[in-house]
């Protein structure tokens, strides 16, 4: 009984060899069958054609005992110049990105977060002081890095204490107040550096001027050293 099935299935295949189209190799390496296509080769999922297996010319139908193949949509980006295009795709699903050229190293001076194509603008990030106001601006610089400093003249008024001096008095008592003191005042020009946290880093004197000259305080001593 087996001898006849067998017999019976063999001469089922030479008869009509349609049956033995797309062998089980077709496609295996991409993704499998998708449909035959008209041109009587099988097309696979990612939507290449198999070069070699042959189908039954894209027949819709079971009649005349041919295979019935149904084609299957994938969905994708079918726009060639978009982003995201999928060669593989035979049905459009609204998904396509377009191209935005541009700098897309995060770690570039003019990186660009929207774009997704990369034009080899990219400049590479010069750390240094960028305000041009700044004593050591640096105009190589293009990303700042806390480094600017900054000068303002400033005038200050300080008193000038007098001194005491002592002056010879046979008849006045030892130390009689013979004349009073009195402060002077002098201006003081200073050279002030800040940094960009407003901190004084340097403070340097750049002039002096007497404004009033102290009055020194004089005493009487009975003694005539000096």
């Amino acid at each position: 009984m087996r001898k006849k099935i067998l017999f019976v299935v063999i001469i089922l295949l030479v008869v009509n060899p349609k049956f033995v189209y797309a062998g089980r190799g077709c496609c295996s390496h991409h993704g499998g069958q998708n449909y035959c296509g008209s041109d009587g080769y099988w097309y696979c999922n990612d939507g290449s054609k198999s070069p070699t297996c042959r189908c039954s010319g894209g027949s819709s139908s079971n009649s005349n005992n041919s295979f019935s193949y149904q084609k299957k949509e994938i969905y994708g980006c079918t726009d060639k110049n978009a982003y995201n295009y999928n060669p593989s795709a035979t049905t459009n699903d609204g998904s396509c990105i377009q191209k935005i050229y541009g700098c897309t190293n995060k770690e570039a001076f003019n990186y660009n977060e929207k774009a997704n194509v990369d034009n080899h603008s990219c400049i590479d990030k010069v750390y240094g002081c960028i305000d041009i106001s700044a004593i050591n601006y640096n105009k190589q610089a293009n990303t700042k890095d806390g480094s600017c400093l900054y000068q303002e003249k400033r005038t200050e008024k300080k008193k000038i204490k007098y001194k005491t001096k002592k002056k010879y008095s046979f008849f006045r008592k030892e130390g009689k107040v013979i004349q009073k003191g009195k402060n002077g005042k002098k201006e003081i020009t200073y050279q002030i550096t800040r940094n960009e946290s407003k901190e004084v880093v340097e403070k340097k004197k750049l002039s002096e001027k007497i404004l009033v000259k102290p009055t020194p305080k004089i005493v009487s001593t009975k003694s005539r050293k000096k």
